[in-house]
């Protein structure tokens, strides 16, 4: 059963169908996760247990990548006892300006979970097209996230993102090309089944609604 409610919402139909366990209890069951910036091992651990009840069919997925503006600061997490509001992703420096949101997505079977998050500023160097440290860090990282998700059991095929500098800097350091000039190349080798292709496809959308 699926609901999007949020916590107000589901309070009230606790209250209305008293069946189902508080919004506390339900915090209570799921406290031990971890939350930090980078990949959420513990968000993946919770995926290959959902998972395991899919077909092979549902197992297929979309990986899409999108950039939230967030407020600019620093501040104490006491969650982790740490300040946080830099920028975590690699290449980048300064304090963030958006979070990097990594989400997986079914292709043929509705779900969605967000697998890893990254806070992002502007690259510490001059952006080169051909040789930008930032494109090659992306380009590690969603190698990363594509094989640790499938561990988990899914099948990535893919990945979606808008058309911004880092998202192009990644695609320049995996050989894709989209310009008039020269063939058109949509895709390379997949990270973790290096016989088959992940395909890369763009949006020109500045928005994304993630839920």
């Amino acid at each position: 059963m699926n609901m999007r409610c949020g916590t107000s919402g589901f309070s009230h139909l606790v209250k209305k169908i008293p069946i189902f366990p508080s919004v506390r209890s339900l915090q209570t069951y799921v406290q031990f996760v971890k939350f930090d910036f980078g990949i959420l091992e513990d968000i993946l651990a919770l995926v290959q247990a959902a998972v395991e009840a899919f077909t092979e069919f549902e197992k297929v997925c979309h990986l899409t990548l999108d950039e939230l503006a967030i407020e600019a600061g620093e501040r104490m997490d006491f969650s982790s006892k740490k300040w946080v509001g830099a920028a975590t992703l690699p290449s980048h420096v300064g304090t963030a300006r958006k979070g990097l949101i990594f989400l997986l997505s079914g292709v043929t079977r509705r779900w969605k979970q967000v697998v890893a998050v990254h806070l992002t500023n502007r690259n510490a160097e001059c952006a080169d097209k051909n040789n930008n440290p930032t494109g090659k860090a992306m380009a590690e990282l969603i190698d990363e996230v594509v094989i640790k998700s499938e561990k988990t059991g899914v099948r990535v095929n893919g990945a979606t993102c808008d058309m911004g500098a880092d998202n192009q800097a990644w695609w320049n350091e995996k050989g894709i090309n989209v310009a008039r000039a020269g063939p058109v190349t949509c895709s390379f080798p997949h990270a973790a089944r290096p016989n088959d292709q992940f395909f890369r496809s763009s949006r020109r959308s500045s928005s994304l609604q993630i839920d």
